[in-house]
């Protein structure tokens, strides 16, 4: 006989810890084997997610684009309109955002939209729709108190003219108001008057008042402006769920700021004009009274015109008067900058000397780089590093001009003077002409110095008003405004994923959790890494009927019965003969099925047509014979015989049903433990083996007591039956580790009632039955190879936790299965 469990070398030392081995097939089985509750959790989680979806509304990014010209050059018209380069007006693009985003731009535009001010919305169940431009109402403000933008009002048509506003406050009414349309109404938050529209009423319609701080400090936040890559255009956007405000807002803020930046480069133009307007003021009376005078002067000394030589100091007057002229545009130009430079009005541009005619190049470029200066300064915010840097720079150059003025002042002194002395010397030689031709003359030169200073201004100023008139914004738009993406667009889905990713997640972990919190034995794998000691054989979970306790006998072909040929097959060629050997059946704890096994074993063998012995050596609880013999059977056995009561063969019990004898236990000795330890069990088992071909003992399990020990050491080979899903691991592997460091021979393991539904897969061996082992669950059957077998014959032992869970996974299952069925 080969000695299959030898003392193991050092490399082959029992390992205290648990191997872990993962197999992914057998978890796919697993979870598909409750499919049911994924199906059910994912259902539940995707109509919680389409319940959060009714309630979604969609966001839009609204967007106008706006073509932005870096650098332009104004256009001075001088005398003969000839057209100068002006200034450098270029501007950053950075200049350009922060402006767009400044609140007095954007207070500007709300300003402009009165449309603004009430917000039209509808009022759905789960979602909120908003009208503007579509609002089935036009309510005109007439006033309205601080209170009343802290409500939110509903508007209910009746089916004549009248309607009622319901003011509410956290969805509940605080005050109602009745009223008709194109009539005055209101309470003591508010006044208004409305007025029905051409666009169809909505149910639920809803309106809010808005303030203009709320409003713009709104748009300042919410405007996103940003220039494209590589271009010099500048996209604007705004976010919300209002798009047709959005829309409506995007285009009028685009047009303030054309607007405003047209108004910066008409302002020279319109300062010119006021300028010279302010002249021609002062100057039409001075000429209407030199006109009056000259005219009355004629027609009272009958001249019309003057003499020879009065023309000729006439001709020489108007060139010197010619000069007057241009001094005195000079003279009033610098007291206007003087003026401006007095009173420091920094947000005003200063007017172009070329406008006039004044050519000093060192005044035009100090007067230019002011002006930039001042732009830029007034296209960024006061608390932007630039606007000081700007601040100071401006400031340097009003020093210059002053310096300028005052080192001019001199030059213009001396022109002053030899024009002075130049009219006095024409007006010497006059006063020597006849009295009445040099009055004449003196009243023409009056009257030409007026007319011609006052035709100057003129033109000066119809240039100004050409300027204006041709003037257009440096930048222009490239695209109104429309929606060009949803922001929210991929929440709904992202609902669905996450609520479809829970439902599948927990009923994931639950049967993970089962799984890892299941420290029983439940596959081949299991025993192997838990023991040295070899595995024989395994036992397929089957059905059976109440009243069938060996069915060996009665259904051969059944799976069950296959198995346990397999098992038979594999001892024969151990043990190396085929009969005359005693097996001996233990199993780790109570309920692992070793009885059922043992007595099925014997069966098997009672199909050669062999003289069977089947042995209930479990002297505590001999349920064998409780289950073969009954209850009310006299406890007469081998423990009678060897305390000499009765002859062995009095206590065999012949079982013709099952073609096999059995020997129950009897009585319970005073001390089983040392009960078994007797010689004259040996002498009992040597006689037994020539009374039958096999023997089969059923004993204590090897767990509990040390019954099973002893008798090990007087049989062949001794079977350990494991329950699959029932037997403690821990359990286990102390006894096979004591049998394997106790160098017992010819020890095996039988795994029993292994279930591959319940690791989640299962597969055939070819038979056609169904197959599985139940002690006493209630699984139905279906064909005859399937059967039950007598909830008394193996008792499963199980803790409170395992109950708990079998409920949990057991009965709630087959209840869904039943009802999906259905």
């Amino acid at each position: 006989m080969e000695e299959l469990n030898n003392q193991p070398n050092k490399s082959d030392v029992f390992n205290e810890e648990e191997q872990s081995s993962f197999n992914i097939l057998e978890w796919v089985f697993r979870f598909l084997k409750y499919w049911y509750l994924f199906f059910i959790g994912a259902l539940i989680a995707l109509s919680i997610g389409y319940y959060q979806n009714l309630s979604w509304s969609p966001y839009y990014v609204s967007e106008t684009r706006i073509l932005l010209v870096e650098k332009s050059n104004s256009i001075s018209f001088m005398q003969g309109f000839s057209a100068q380069p002006g200034g450098d007006n270029s501007r950053s693009n950075i200049n350009q955002i922060m402006l767009l985003q400044s609140y007095d731009l954007v207070e500007q535009t709300v300003d402009s939209m009165p449309s603004l001010k009430i917000d039209y919305f509808i009022v759905n169940r789960f979602t909120t729709r908003f009208l503007y431009g579509i609002s089935p109402i036009d309510i005109e403000i007439i006033s309205l108190n601080d209170n009343a933008y802290n409500y939110e009002y509903s508007f209910i048509q009746k089916k004549d003219s009248s309607f009622v506003i319901e003011v509410l406050q956290d969805k509940s009414v605080v005050t109602t108001v009745n009223g008709n349309y194109g009539e005055p109404i209101g309470c003591d938050i508010f006044f208004v008057k409305i007025m029905p529209t051409t666009f169809p009423y909505y149910k639920n319609l809803h309106f809010r008042f808005r303030n203009k701080e709320s409003l713009v400090s709104e748009f300042v936040g919410g405007i996103t402006p940003s220039i494209i890559d590589k271009t010099s255009i500048l996209r604007m956007s705004l976010m919300s769920g209002n798009t047709e405000r959005d829309k409506a807002f995007l285009d009028k803020h685009t047009q303030t700021f054309l607007n405003d930046n047209l108004a910066k480069k008409n302002e020279e133009a319109i300062k010119t004009i006021n300028f010279i307007d302010e002249q021609l003021l002062y100057l039409a009376d001075s000429l209407s009274s030199a006109e009056a005078t000259l005219r009355a002067y004629r027609v009272q000394n009958n001249m019309y015109e003057s003499g020879q030589f009065t023309a000729s100091l006439s001709q020489k007057m108007d060139n010197v008067e010619e000069r007057g002229k241009q001094l005195k545009i000079r003279d009033n130009y610098f007291d206007y900058l003087r003026n401006y430079l007095t009173k420091n009005i920094n947000d005003q541009t200063i007017m172009s000397p070329t406008t006039l005619g004044i050519s000093d190049n060192g005044l035009l470029s100090y007067v230019t780089e002011y002006n930039k200066l001042l732009l830029e300064r007034n296209e960024v915010g006061v608390k932007n590093p630039l606007y000081e840097k700007n601040t100071s720079q401006m400031e340097l150059i009003k020093k210059y001009l002053f310096e300028l003025m005052n080192s001019v002042n001199s030059i213009f002194e001396i022109d002053r003077k030899t024009y002075n002395k130049e009219v006095e010397e024409i007006s010497k030689t006059l006063r020597d002409a006849p009295d009445k031709e040099r009055k004449l003359l003196d009243y023409e030169r009056k009257f030409n110095i007026n007319d011609s200073y006052y035709t100057f201004l003129l033109q000066k100023r119809a240039e100004a008003q050409m300027r204006r008139a041709a003037n257009s914004s440096d930048n222009s738009v490239l695209q109104k405004a429309r929606i060009s993406s949803i922001v929210n667009g991929g929440d709904k889905k992202d609902k669905y994923t996450f609520a479809l990713a829970l439902g599948l997640l927990i009923p994931a972990i639950l049967i993970i959790l089962k799984e890892l919190l299941n420290f029983t034995i439940r596959t081949e794998k299991d025993v192997e890494k838990l023991s040295k000691v070899p595995l024989i054989g395994t036992i397929s979970h089957t059905k059976h009927k109440l009243d069938d306790k060996i069915i060996a006998t009665k259904y051969p072909n059944s799976v069950f019965v296959e198995n346990l040929r397999v098992i038979r097959t594999k001892i024969e060629i151990l043990i190396g003969k085929r009969q005359d050997f005693v097996i001996l059946f233990s199993s780790a704890e109570s309920g692992d099925g070793k009885t059922y096994v043992s007595a099925n074993f014997a069966g098997t063998f009672a199909l050669q047509k062999k003289k069977v012995l089947l042995i209930d050596f479990d002297l505590r609880r001999p349920n064998l014979t409780h289950i073969l013999l009954g209850e009310n059977h006299k406890k007469i056995g081998f423990v009678n015989y060897i305390l000499g009561d009765i002859p062995l063969t009095e206590a065999i019990v012949s079982l013709p049903e099952y073609g096999i004898d059995f020997l129950p236990s009897g009585v319970m000795p005073p001390n089983p433990g040392e009960f078994v330890r007797t010689a004259k069990i040996h002498e009992m088992i040597a006689d037994l083996r020539k009374m039958y071909d096999f023997i089969v003992v059923d004993t204590s399990p090897i767990g509990l007591v040390a019954d099973a020990h002893q008798l090990m050491q007087i049989c062949d080979i001794s079977l350990i039956v494991v329950r699959s899903f029932k037997t403690s691991k821990v359990t286990f592997k102390d006894i096979t580790k004591r049998i394997y460091n106790d160098r017992m021979k010819n020890v095996y393991v039988i795994m029993n009632d292994l279930d591959k539904k319940k690791l989640g897969y299962s597969y055939g061996y070819g038979y056609g039955y169904g197959y599985g082992y139940g002690y006493g669950y209630g699984y139905g059957y279906t064909d005859r190879s399937n059967y039950y077998t007598h909830e008394y014959f193996e008792k499963e032992e199980q803790s409170k936790f395992q109950q708990i869970m079998s409920k949990i996974f057991g009965k709630m299952g087959e209840r869904i299965k039943a009802a999906l069925a259905r």
